[in-house]
C-alpha cells in the first residue's frame, strides 16, 4: 500500500478553547494534540478563521507508507517538513545520498542509492545517536518520489487554496518540486 497524508497538529487545548469540544469528532485524537487532515477543508477553514493557521508557523505531521513499510508517522511533528523532505530529494538527485535536518527537532533524513537497479534507503534517526533510527526503509526510487511529489503538491496546493500561502511563497516552492520532476525517470 501506498499513502502519503498531510496532517495539522495543534494543540488539544487551543482546539477545545477557541472550536469547541464539538469540534473533536473530525480529528484524530491524541492527549495533547490534534491531527488534522489538510484535506478536511471545513475543518482546515475554520482553523484558518480563528487565526490558529499561518504560514510561518505551520507544525504539520506526514504519514507515509510505501509497499507496507511505514516511513513516516504521527510520531514525528514539526515545522516546514514537507520543505525539508523536498531539500532531501533535490540533494539525493544530485549526489545520490542527502542528510538534511528533519523539522526542528534535531533528528536527519537520510536518503542514500542503494543499488544500481533504482532503490533508495529512506532512513530518519537521532543526530546525536545515529544508532536511533526512527524510520528506515528500502524503496524504488522512481516511483517513490513520484508518489512523494504527488502528495507534495497536493499540500502546496492546499496552502494555496486555503490562502495560507502567498503566490510568491507558493511559486517559489512548486519551483523546488518542479526541479525534482525534471529529474524523475518514469
Amino acid at each position: 500500500m501506498n499513502n502519503i497524508k498531510t496532517y495539522l497538529v495543534i494543540p488539544r487545548n487551543i482546539i477545545d478553547q477557541k472550536l469547541g469540544r464539538n469540534f473533536e469528532e473530525y480529528l484524530v485524537g491524541f492527549p495533547e494534540v490534534c491531527y488534522i487532515s489538510f484535506n478536511q477543508e471545513s475543518e482546515v477553514k475554520k482553523l484558518i478563521e480563528e487565526d490558529l493557521i499561518d504560514s510561518k508557523h505551520l507544525e504539520i505531521c506526514i504519514n507515509i507508507e510505501f509497499n507496507n513499510n511505514i516511513l513516516l508517522d504521527h510520531n514525528f511533528k514539526g515545522l516546514n517538513l514537507w520543505e525539508d523532505i523536498i531539500d532531501a530529494v533535490i540533494e539525493y538527485q544530485e549526489r545520490e545520498i542527502s542528510e538534511v535536518l528533519l523539522g526542528i527537532d534535531p533528528n536527519i533524513l537520510r536518503l542514500t542509492k542503494q543499488d544500481e537497479i533504482g532503490n533508495l534507503k529512506w532512513e530518519i534517526f537521532n543526530e546525536y545517536d545515529p544508532a536511533d533510527i526512527y524510520y528506515s526503509g528500502i524503496v524504488n526510487s522512481n516511483e517513490y518520489l513520484f508518489h512523494l511529489i504527488v502528495a507534495a503538491k497536493e499540500f502546496y496546493n492546499n496552502l494555496k487554496k486555503y490562502s495560507i500561502f502567498t503566490e510568491i511563497e507558493y511559486n517559489e516552492s512548486i519551483s523546488e518540486i518542479v526541479k525534482i520532476e525534471e529529474n524523475l525517470q518514469i
